[in-house]
């Protein structure tokens, strides 16, 4: 039979080498750019010609006016809108 502090003696959490800490990390760091590069080529989906590309509020500064005062757009999300003008001027 084991003595009582041989039963509650804590086991030490396993620690990596210092060598290998900056490895696994940047197998993290690589491993999440690997799955990420396609996306960086992507080109427009679903809606986001109607939204951006087709979007009459954006071409101009009375635009960026309308989309705060909720005049003709279909949802007021005035962030979102604003983000795209500002994206479609400055690229």
């Amino acid at each position: 039979m084991k003595s009582r502090s041989e039963r509650h003696a804590r086991v030490a959490p396993a620690k990596f080498p210092p060598w290998r800490q900056p490895g696994l990390f940047a197998a993290i760091i690589i491993a999440v750019a690997v799955v990420y590069l396609p996306a960086l080529h992507g080109d427009f989906v679903w809606d986001d010609f109607l939204l951006i590309t087709g979007n009459p509020l954006l071409q101009n500064f009375s635009g960026l006016v309308e989309i705060w005062s909720g005049g003709r757009t279909a949802d007021y999300f005035p962030l979102t809108n604003t983000a795209f003008w500002i994206e479609h001027h400055l690229f």
